[in-house]
């Protein structure tokens, strides 16, 4: 082991969910692309835009968007006690939706004693190209 940081280092999406073991990657539950599945699967138009929407209002939506939510929750509270952050930083297009950051302020807020701050990322929409730019450059070695 060497003394710097994983390429996965603080990128929950990778983390173990469900069963039976090992379950899946937490992203494939909770990403935009799952979130349009479970919109889907619900019968909610719009993907996960629509899925946000139709969860404003109790029922089979709310439900089924609260479950995931309550997931990335457990998540984040593991971290928020291993590492004591003062902000978690969300990206990604589904980290707009005011109502999932809505909930999960209140549920780190109810079990945390020094909850963080949450904010959305100024690039929540370039996350991914963002990252993809940092994995190029790390690819071409550097000149001597």
């Amino acid at each position: 082991m060497t003394g710097t940081i994983s390429r996965a280092a603080f990128s929950i999406g990778y983390a173990v969910t469900g069963g039976p073991w090992p379950g899946t990657m937490l992203e494939l539950n909770f990403s935009g692309r799952a979130l349009d599945r479970l919109a889907d699967a619900t019968g909610v138009p719009g993907g996960a835009a629509g899925l946000a929407a139709a969860a404003e209002r109790p029922g089979p939506a709310r439900d089924a968007l609260t479950a995931r939510v309550d997931e990335l929750a457990r998540h984040l509270v593991t971290c928020c006690l291993l590492l004591d952050p003062q902000r978690v930083v969300l990206v990604g297009g589904v980290a707009g939706s005011d109502l999932i950051r809505g909930l999960l302020v209140e549920r780190l807020a109810a079990v945390l004693p020094y909850p963080p701050e949450v904010v959305l990322s100024r690039f929540a929409d370039d996350a991914a190209l963002l990252g993809a730019v940092v994995l190029a450059r790390e690819a071409v070695p550097t000149p001597r």
